[in-house]
């Protein structure tokens, strides 16, 4: 299962997406399949036909001037548990610095209050929410985050891409949009 996301995530472009294109349709996914959203209303997910990692996988993309701003490649709940949650998040983490270099650095958030906690395993306490640790990698004009996240559901490890330059025109007319509005009913 690891060759899948070797092969994921080491195509040219983040998960295989023409990230230059301006999008009129919605882009398929080899190995996934749509369940909502639309280029003008986001997000569009995909959920994944193949585990990954013998992961559950589900990919969230977002559209600004039809073209992709950010992707989430969001892996789990299904195929994480308490036992295994940090030896899959260090093999994403791996295959990732395989194809960006080396992370720029990693965040942990600990709650103070897991001292307190008589715990089994970090993933128990990343389920709990008390735990959260991220990896960051910079290329070229994108900031490429692994995170272990966990809630009530579960464990999950999210991938995130974000295209810089876009993300901040998209959010700039976003708010364009909501002051125009907000002018309009004064």
């Amino acid at each position: 299962m690891l060759k899948y996301l070797i092969i994921l995530l080491l195509f040219p472009q983040p998960l295989g997406l023409d990230w230059e294109k301006k999008h009129t349709t919605l882009p398929s996914i080899d190995g996934y399949k749509y369940f909502y959203g639309d280029i003008y209303w986001d997000p569009v997910v995909y959920y994944g036909t193949e585990d990954l990692l013998g992961l559950e996988t589900e990919i969230h993309i977002h559209f600004g001037n039809k073209k992709i701003t950010r992707a989430f490649l969001i892996l789990g709940p299904s195929g994480l548990n308490n036992r295994n949650c940090l030896i899959k998040y260090k093999e994403v983490v791996k295959v990732l610095s395989q194809k960006y270099g080396n992370y720029k650095h990693t965040t942990e958030r600990i709650d103070p209050l897991i001292e307190e906690l008589i715990y089994s395993s970090r993933c128990y306490t990343t389920r709990l929410g008390m735990y959260q640790v991220r990896t960051h990698w910079s290329h070229k004009d994108r900031i490429i985050e692994a995170s272990l996240l966990g809630d009530s559901d579960g464990l999950y490890i999210e991938i995130s891409y974000i295209d810089l330059n876009r993300s901040k025109q998209n959010e700039i007319k976003e708010k364009n949009k909501i002051f125009k509005k907000l002018s309009k009913e004064l």
